[in-house]
């Protein structure tokens, strides 16, 4: 059994599921365990409640291994659990760090703290493994001097500069890859530059825990990697409606969500958003901006209020945006943004993601509709049937 492990801000649940099926390609069974529980091939499965110890977690992740006959597992590292030692047990054979931007600072007080948090991965890897991280990154030194204070080696792959060993760049669906001595070009089934450097940390695990030569074989299945579900996940509406879910949740992943799909369209964007209650209260208004930066029109709605005041999270929202309309229950929101959307808009519902959530309140729709958590993209499918019958 082998383990890899990401951690950052971003980037972490792509990059993990972008290698469990580029080493599925070549014949490797492997797991992903994290944000959308633990997955295997089609197989998903809830992270039980009763994993909150190192024992616990190292122990479940044993037994559903060999269980599945997994070979590799591929965890993403929360900088909570790092803070709590919850990965002790572990001694990953290869990491990656993807990024570190404006999140979970109720928690860590400053981006200092946050940082620190997400060092101690090095701490967990066993000597002489290989921690992957962008060449850009504003926190490089950092990561050099983790990995020389526990025997790690830093390994670096670039988005940007062209004169890299390791380079992807993306031209609308075209990508090309330089990995050292092998070459690729191709059309890819994604977009967004953010998602070539997810791509980019999962080639680098591969070569980690496979070999180099583990690479070369992966190389053909790159047009067939999808997205993990609610990562800008496209919603099938017919015609010639674009819609798409994203659990962007923080400034930097609304920039890249809709940098991204502005690029590619080439179209004005309707976006749907909220920010969480009782949860980093510094990073609403950055939310807000980012948004106003790329959206034509905007609804600002409720994201899993907790008992925070919905009041108390709209009210910055709404003095940043003033031009945009708040709509307090979400399921309206949805209905009203998909009902205004013409064929020439782009709608992004962002926030949830893959998050099953009770609808609550709805003035627009049966109450009939809403009897089970369902997710953003089953709430989107539920107000077009709706508008159709209208």
């Amino acid at each position: 059994m082998k383990f890899a492990a990401v951690t950052g801000t971003n980037g972490k649940t792509t990059s993990i599921e972008f290698a469990r099926q580029l080493l599925s390609h070549i014949g490797v069974s492997a797991m992903t365990w994290g944000t959308l529980g633990i997955c295997h091939q089609d197989v998903t499965e809830s992270l039980p409640w009763y994993c909150n110890t190192p024992e616990r977690i190292y122990d479940h992740v044993q037994e559903v291994m060999a269980q599945w006959q997994i070979d590799i597992c591929l965890m993403e590292c929360f900088s909570r659990l790092l803070i709590l030692g919850q990965y002790q047990k572990f001694h990953f054979d290869c990491a990656a760090f993807t990024n570190l931007s404006h999140d979970h600072l109720d928690y860590h007080k400053t981006e200092t703290d946050y940082l620190n948090a997400k060092l101690t991965l090095a701490a967990h890897c066993r000597p002489g493994a290989s921690i992957w991280l962008r060449n850009e990154e504003p926190h490089r030194s950092a990561w050099f001097d983790a990995c020389a204070q526990h025997g790690c080696t830093a390994k670096t792959f670039s988005c940007q500069t062209s004169a890299s060993q390791w380079y992807g760049a993306l031209n609308q669906d075209q990508l090309t890859l330089r990995l050292g001595g092998e070459h690729w070009q191709g059309r890819v089934p994604f977009f967004g530059q953010h998602n070539v450097c997810n791509l980019l940390t999962a080639l680098g695990l591969v070569a980690s825990l496979c070999g180099e030569q583990a690479i070369e074989k992966s190389l053909p299945s790159i047009p067939k990697l999808t997205l993990p579900k609610g990562r800008l996940q496209a919603v099938d509406a017919g015609g010639k409606r674009h819609i798409f879910v994203d659990f962007a949740h923080n400034p930097d992943g609304l920039d890249n969500a809709l940098s991204a799909l502005r690029e590619h369209y080439q179209k004005p964007l309707t976006v749907v958003f909220g920010c969480g209650g009782d949860r980093d209260k510094t990073k609403r208004i950055p939310m807000a901006k980012k948004v106003g930066k790329h959206a034509r029109h905007i609804f600002i709605t409720g994201d899993n209020s907790r008992t925070e005041p919905i009041e108390h999270i709209v009210s910055p929202l709404r003095q940043t945006l003033p031009h945009a309309r708040v709509v307090k229950s979400r399921v309206d929101a949805i209905y009203q943004a998909l009902s205004q959307q013409t064929d020439e808009d782009i709608l992004v519902v962002a926030g949830r993601g893959h998050e099953a959530y009770l609808p609550g309140a709805t003035t627009l729709l049966s109450p009939a509709f809403f009897n089970q958590p369902m997710c953003d993209a089953d709430v989107i499918k539920l107000c077009l049937k709706q508008i159709q019958q209208d």
